[in-house]
């Protein structure tokens, strides 16, 4: 019996050993942003916001856990490789991302997170002592947010787990790259969209004759203007005095004959 564990252990060291390594990500979209956000599915209690952005060197994550206290710590996270399922039921988020198909024997070790799975980031960066109160901020070279390949994390899930790998809570990640602040404000005072453009109402603009134009653009009856810029409406003023001049001549005229 002790032999067969024995030939057991070393095929695991031996598959492992030989298992691809993960690679660097060197070409994560600029401005990616995905965020996953329980409760989604398992327990409503549990309050978690995993930010995952592109950086310099990666994938920036910022990770965020409070709500219910649990005791069964240290607890573990990771990423898996399909989504939570409307049911909201964890299990079916299946194993970890393992696209180097490395298996999560032998444990993942610290000092080398290239052979470790990429979706443990419990691994990789440590576990999560107690609950609630867990903050974390770090940059993970080997996931990507370039979808089309195996280290992608948009189309899949985060999972939180106690020490004994029971699966807590779980959410989906979701792409926030085109949502900007909420409170942003455009220069009509309206908010902006959802999508972080800013609404731009067209003002009325007084023009120099006091009439008005739409938006600030250039009317048609404004196409010609004076030397001085001022918009021209009507007769040119030299033209209305010439006339009245010629007009009091006449009459002077008709007068003499």
């Amino acid at each position: 019996m002790r032999f067969l564990l024995f030939v057991a252990s070393l095929l695991e060291v031996v598959s492992v050993a030989f298992a691809q390594t993960a690679q660097a990500v060197t070409d994560n979209p600029i401005g990616a942003h995905y965020i996953a956000t329980t409760p989604a599915g398992g327990n409503k209690g549990i309050y978690a916001t995993v930010s995952a952005e592109t950086a310099r060197n990666g994938v920036m994550f910022t990770i965020n856990i409070n709500g219910a206290e649990l005791t069964g710590g240290p607890f573990l996270y990771h990423i898996h490789d399909q989504p939570v399922p409307a049911s909201g039921n964890c299990t079916q988020t299946l194993a970890h991302l393992d696209p180097t198909v490395r298996g999560e024997t032998p444990v993942c070790d610290k000092a080398r997170p290239e052979t470790c799975q990429v979706g443990d980031l419990s691994g990789k960066y440590g576990d999560i002592p107690f609950l609630p109160g867990f903050n974390a901020e770090y940059t993970d070279p080997y996931v990507s947010l370039k979808p089309g390949i195996g280290a992608f994390i948009g189309n899949r899930s985060f999972v939180l787990h106690y020490a004994n790998k029971t699966r807590i809570a779980c959410a989906n990640f979701r792409d926030i790259s085109n949502v900007t602040s909420s409170g942003m404000i455009s220069p009509t005072g309206s908010m902006g969209g959802v999508n972080g453009s800013m609404s731009m109402t067209s003002t009325p603009l007084t023009s120099p004759t006091g009439d008005t134009t739409t938006g600030g653009a250039e009317s048609s009856s404004e196409a010609s203007s004076t030397p001085t810029g001022a918009a021209v409406h009507g007769a040119d003023a030299n033209g209305v005095a010439f006339i009245g001049l010629t007009g009091l001549f006449a009459g002077i005229f008709a007068m003499i004959m």
